[in-house]
């Protein structure tokens, strides 16, 4: 998919931008950026994402979120 349509989709859920994190399982996988001010942003709750699969975008669940953040960012220590 266009990485527009993942950002105009994001847009009208109230976010500023996306980044391509890669793909995970089926998916691609866009992290959701709510301003891209480092001064303005704080962040709150589950890591959420914009998983896309063919034509189909949709936010992740919280449990993909906590699968998705692991898978991504592992922890060195285990």
């Amino acid at each position: 998919m266009d990485d527009k349509k993942v950002l105009e989709f994001a847009k009208k859920k109230g976010y500023s931008s996306v980044e391509h994190l890669g793909q995970w399982l089926e998916y691609d996988v866009y992290d959701l950026i709510y301003s891209d001010d480092e001064e303005e942003a704080s962040y709150i709750g589950l890591p959420l994402v914009a998983l896309v699969k063919d034509n189909d975008i949709r936010i992740s669940t919280p449990e993909e979120s906590l699968e998705i953040l692991s898978y991504f960012y592992p922890d060195k220590d285990e």
